[in-house]
């Protein structure tokens, strides 16, 4: 198991999306409206963050979730990743996935 897996498992029993809150403030979309394209589709800011160089900091799993880094800790072993599964996009506020999607998509 990778840094990067344990961190991600050590968050999924807590998944939600501290970005969700602003969207969710200041939408007026339904909650139960989902964008149903592919990340990253919804509007070119999540676009062009996606693709930043050298490393995005939002990166889909290989279970198609997406993840935000918001931080590392330090270990005998190197640098452990703390990833964030982005329940609304930061930049426009739209639903991407759901909290039953991405405990569903973790289960396997």
């Amino acid at each position: 198991m990778t840094k990067r897996e344990f961190f991600r498992l050590a968050s999924m029993g807590t998944v939600f999306s501290f970005l969700g809150i602003r969207s969710a403030l200041g939408s007026e979309r339904k909650m139960s409206e989902m964008y149903k394209g592919s990340f990253g589709s919804c509007c070119k800011d999540l676009s062009d963050a996606m693709k930043q160089p050298p490393n995005s900091f939002f990166f889909v799993e290989k279970n198609n979730v997406l993840y935000l880094t918001v931080g590392y800790a330090q270990t005998e072993k190197g640098p452990g990743w703390f990833d964030q599964a982005v329940i609304y996009c930061p930049f426009c506020g739209k639903q991407l996935q759901s909290r039953e999607e991405i405990a569903k998509k973790a289960r396997g």
